[in-house]
């Protein structure tokens, strides 16, 4: 038998099609097609985000785009998760008692911010709150009870903090004062009352360091090439750090469809 379009729509359990294991992977794979071709997923170019990475080897790879070795990684669905709170996140102060009350937006939302170039390239990011009221750059976090626990005991990561003063320094070069950065944590499989903050005073002086030293390691791999310019220095101990060996494999890997909707479509029975 062939299965042609006018039979997808049938509800007959005998047809392979209905099978529960089909119905669940044309579904995820779905999902896992849109969360691959997403903006944030194709950002190619590096942003504010990536600038603070601690170790050197890294940094110079996402400037250069050089692959990250080992098994292709699976779709980032804990960072689509957090895109999507971000989302909510922005509609809730858009239209929240706060923003409306004065006689200007207090919040600035999802605002983009031009922090400063590397290899002459103008660097651009989207800064997801700041308070005008306050002069407070303000970055939603996402994470694990286990990476709460962590931002708990240490505050916001080298990374994370470097973005959050890249972000204030971007605000500056517009016009704007800014006192604090502050990023906002908040678990993904918790209560909001388990939300908490990190803050620190606006330093420029963090933000130029941080650049300086991207256009440093930028510069020395245009000169020699970013292979040998990353040889140059030590392997780090990052746990996550594929360029020196230190990436930890998944603990477990999707369920993966008996075969796709599309393929038994075509299959003569």
């Amino acid at each position: 038998m062939t299965i042609t379009a006018g039979d997808v729509h049938t509800t007959d359990p005998a047809l392979p099609c209905n099978a529960p294991d089909v119905v669940f992977g044309e579904i995820v794979e779905s999902i896992r097609w849109a969360i691959d071709h997403q903006p944030r997923s194709l950002q190619e170019r590096i942003g504010p985000s990536q600038i603070g990475e601690p170790c050197d080897r890294a940094l110079i790879a996402k400037m250069f785009g050089v692959p990250q070795p080992g098994p292709e990684e699976l779709p980032n669905f804990r960072a689509w998760v957090g895109t999507c709170m971000h989302s909510g996140f922005e509609t809730i102060l858009a239209n929240c008692m706060l923003q409306q009350a004065g006689p200007f937006p207090r919040y600035l939302l999802e605002q983009q911010v031009s922090v400063g170039s590397i290899g002459g390239v103008d660097i651009t990011g989207h800064c997801d709150v700041f308070d005008v009221l306050s002069g407070t750059v303000v970055d939603h976090k996402s994470k694990s009870r286990s990476r709460l626990l962590e931002a708990r005991r240490h505050g916001a990561s080298p990374t994370n903090r470097v973005q959050s003063h890249l972000y204030g320094y971007g605000w500056t070069r517009q016009g704007y004062h800014v006192n604090t950065v502050m990023n906002i944590f908040y678990p993904r499989d918790g209560d909001l009352h388990d939300a908490f903050y990190w803050s620190e005073p606006y330093s420029e002086l963090v933000a130029v360091a941080a650049l300086a030293r991207a256009n440093r390691l930028y510069a020395l791999g245009a000169l020699i090439g970013p292979s040998l310019a990353m040889s140059q220095f030590p392997l780090c101990t990052g746990e996550f750090c594929r360029h020196c060996g230190n990436f930890r494999r998944p603990f477990a890997a999707p369920k993966t469809a008996r075969t796709t909707l599309a393929e038994l479509m075509k299959e003569p029975k």
